[in-house]
């Protein structure tokens, strides 16, 4: 081809060059519109296949909350609410009953903080693909919402510190409790005056305090960062819908 058109120009057929070098730089541009065609098409695909994902880790959230971590805090002020009714007067007396006494005082210290499923977060921030949600105020939302779990992290794991060290393990770890921990046959009860001294302890009752205080707070949080995950979850089904 461009032995031919320095043929043409050196023959001065300047008519000929022209329509040749036209139809060379047509078929260029085609090229490049293939090219850019293909690629839009690749990243549009991509982006439905983020979008998906995106919606799955974040249906995760919701299951979780659902699921696990909403129960576990009605476990704990429901736990801890009757752990507080306990007076000197109604300790348990009985092997079951005080079993039962030391199992409520670990369902109230049980406590999992919540941790995001970010998978497709993750990816996209590592390959650069956060580019790739065309809708800029979603990508925003998303960073966002991450961003504001994360920070709140270091606050759960020291509720959960102070509830689960402090409070279940010590108070389950009393050693004339041990009676009461096992579970073979023709145990006795533990003396009576074992859970006098739990129930009169300050620490036991500041613990009860920080158990309701921690999950009455945990409640309140979590119930936000639920409903800005269903929003989340309706912005990604109507971008999805529109791929």
């Amino acid at each position: 081809m461009i032995r031919r058109l320095l043929n043409h120009a050196h023959q001065a057929q300047y008519g000929t060059l022209f329509f040749e070098l036209v139809v060379v730089v047509i078929g260029i541009l085609f090229a490049l519109s293939i090219d850019d065609w293909r690629q839009e098409r690749e990243e549009l695909e991509q982006e439905h296949e983020y979008l998906v994902a995106i919606k799955a880790d974040l249906q995760e959230d919701l299951r979780m909350f659902d699921e696990r971590i909403f129960p576990e805090i009605k476990m704990r002020l429901e736990k801890s609410k009757q752990l507080g009714q306990v007076t000197p007067e109604s300790v348990p007396e009985s092997l079951e009953a005080q079993r039962m006494f030391v199992d409520d005082i670990g369902r109230a210290g049980f406590m999992n903080t919540y941790r995001p499923r970010r998978n497709a977060m993750d990816d996209m921030l590592a390959t650069g693909n956060l580019r790739l949600l065309s809708n800029r105020q979603l990508r925003l939302d998303l960073l966002g919402y991450y961003d504001k779990v994360e920070q709140m992290q270091p606050y759960d794991d020291w509720g959960r510190k102070l509830i689960w060290e402090n409070f279940r393990n010590e108070f389950t770890g009393f050693i004339p409790l041990d009676a009461v921990h096992m579970r073979a046959q023709n145990r006795e009860a533990a003396p009576r005056e074992s859970f006098v001294a739990i129930v009169q302890n300050e620490i036991f009752q500041r613990g009860l305090l920080n158990v309701r205080g921690m999950a009455e707070w945990q409640q309140q949080r979590y119930k936000g960062i639920y409903d800005e995950v269903s929003r989340l979850i309706e912005i990604v089904d109507e971008e999805i819908s529109r791929k």
